[in-house]
This record gives C-alpha cells, sequence and structure tokens, in this order.
C-alpha cells in the first residue's frame, strides 16, 4: 500500500469515526433526527422515574455513587455501555428504546 493510500484510508477512518460519534452524541449533523429523539440520559431518568426509584437505587444496582449516577442523568457523564445494557436489562426495555434510537418500549431480549 503506499504512503498516500494509507493517508486516505487513516483519513477515512477518522472521517467514518467522527461521523459515528457525532450520531451517538446527538450532533446537529444529524439531518433526519426527530424532534420526539430522546437522549440516553432522559431517557434513564424518565425511566428510573416512571418506577419511583431514586438515584441511590441505579447507582446501588452499577455499583458507583449515587453523584455519578446523577451526573449520567445530567449528561455531565458518558454512561458505559455495560451500565447501559444493566439498566437495559433492569427496566426489561430494548438498548433502542434506552439509547433513544427507537421509541417504541420493547422488551429486552431474552437469552
Amino acid at each position: 500500500m503506499s504512503k498516500n493510500s494509507r493517508k486516505a484510508a487513516e483519513k477515512h477512518r477518522r472521517c467514518v469515526l467522527r461521523m459515528a460519534r457525532s450520531e451517538l452524541c446527538g450532533s446537529s449533523l444529524q439531518p433526519n433526527r426527530g424532534v420526539t429523539d430522546m437522549k440516553y440520559n432522559e431517557r434513564i431518568r424518565e425511566l428510573r422515574e416512571d418506577k419511583s426509584l431514586t438515584q441511590q437505587r441505579i447507582a446501588d444496582l452499577l455499583h458507583i455513587g449515587q453523584r455519578t449516577y446523577a451526573d449520567y442523568e445530567s449528561g455531565k457523564t458518558r454512561i458505559p455501555v455495560d451500565s447501559l445494557l444493566i439498566l437495559a436489562r433492569f427496566y426489561n426495555v430494548s438498548m433502542d428504546y434506552i439509547t433513544g434510537a427507537g421509541n417504541r418500549k420493547k422488551p429486552y431480549p431474552a437469552d
């Protein structure tokens, strides 16, 4: 592979990563993002409040501090994927729903 080909491939890879990050973060680069789309931090708060649970209860489930969980809900800190999986299973909703990628409350996939 020539030097120019490697440079082009690396530039393409960085571009794809940048686009993926913007889609995950709800960037304004998404022209088709609907008004009703929710960010994951809003969705996890909604799910918690619907069950009348405290932030401390969910923080205990995730084995983290309440302040850290509060930062997840406020959007100050990104929630790790493994924590999203735990929450999706706990609330029995799909990852699409909990992340805001979908608005239909489908159950968590069975084992």
